[in-house]
């Protein structure tokens, strides 16, 4: 008996590195001053240059100085959620909530929110919209709200300029998809809206629920992409022509909130890397040394000597599952 519980207290040492330091965006307490102009939108929209709060990081790009374009990421506490057509590009500032989400999901009139451009010819590693943690260290999102901004909304449902109001079958969504290391771990779809092409709410039906356009402020889970680096937002629409999505590629965020525990994550970034995407093990070592993969019952199930460098592991043959490697750094958990 004693043979068997002594790798399982080993786990739980594994486990118990850090606890977990839960961080919530509030843009209203941003790190680096907001201002906002006349029409309560940040006021360097057409300035190169990230916005940062809660030690978040949320790209934001102006690759051709001199002009009104941006991608990535704004902050706008406007309520407006009026169909401006045909002159967006002077009122793309607001919400068809009218204002920011709080921890419930509620809307707050006033509270700032963002707003993410998202351009699918970004010249930029992770594409116009990325989030990451301003030291670099990962982290493990847990989910974050999102609406409709305004012109996206009338573009799925009314139309304007070459857009069309989505079809039957039609949906526009956006994904969040999770790096490490350069690598993309896994990715997370979010409906903004769907004309039952997609059984969004698994039923196994495809019915009246699953016809909408978002109005409100919705929770989107994230917690599927594991412990990251980066965050990459992409957009997709059925409505299409010659260049890409017809709809208009904007949404509305609020509420990130994702497990940013230091110590652990600092372990990994500043030694030894090891994460995991479908049955496939990715370490990135900074010397030899000796690795062993544990499953929960502190089994193991593989182990032997890796050279400094980067590592790629098949596993398709173990069971899906929790595993625990350990390396000269310490443990790191992963799920195959």
């Amino acid at each position: 008996m004693m043979n068997k519980i002594l790798p399982i207290i080993a786990l739980a040492g594994c486990f118990s590195l850090a606890q977990a330091e839960d961080v919530v965006l509030d843009l209203s307490q941003p790190t680096t001053s907001i201002e906002y102009n006349d029409n309560d939108v940040w006021t360097n929209v057409y300035t190169d240059g990230d916005i940062t709060s809660q030690g978040f990081v949320f790209s934001h790009d102006v690759p051709y100085a001199g002009t009104e374009y941006y991608e990535g990421f704004i902050v706008s506490r406007s309520n407006d959620n009026a169909n401006h057509t045909p002159d967006w590009m002077a009122n793309q500032w607001g919400c068809m909530a009218q204002g920011g989400a709080d921890e419930n999901g509620n809307t707050v009139a006033g509270k700032p929110y963002l707003i993410n451009y998202y351009s699918s010819y970004s010249a930029n590693q992770y594409g116009s919209s990325s989030i990451s943690r301003s030291d670099n260290s990962a982290f493990s999102p847990k989910g974050c709200y999102v609406c409709n901004h305004p012109w996206t909304y009338y573009d799925c449902t009314v139309g304007e300029g070459v857009a069309s109001p989505l079809k039957d079958g039609g949906y526009c969504k956006i994904t969040f998809h999770g790096y490490m290391g350069g690598v993309e771990t896994n990715s997370v779809d979010c409906y903004l809206a769907s004309r039952q092409a997609v059984d969004i709410n698994g039923d196994g039906i495809l019915d009246s629920e699953d016809n909408f356009t978002l109005s409100q402020w919705a929770w989107c889970d994230l917690s599927e992409l594991g412990e990251v680096e980066v965050i990459s937002i992409s957009m997709e629409s059925t409505d299409v022509g010659d260049y890409g999505m017809n709809t208009a590629a904007y949404v509305c965020l609020d509420g990130l909130q994702a497990d940013c525990t230091a110590a652990t994550h600092a372990v990994q970034r500043d030694a030894n890397r090891v994460f995991a995407t479908g049955k496939q093990l990715f370490l990135q070592l900074q010397e030899a040394q000796q690795i062993a993969i544990c499953n929960i019952a502190g089994t193991t199930v593989w182990s032997g000597q890796l050279a400094e460098g980067s590592h790629s592991l098949n596993f398709a043959t173990l069971p899906a599952g929790i595993y625990i490697v350990r390396h000269n750094s310490g443990c790191t958990k992963i799920i195959l």
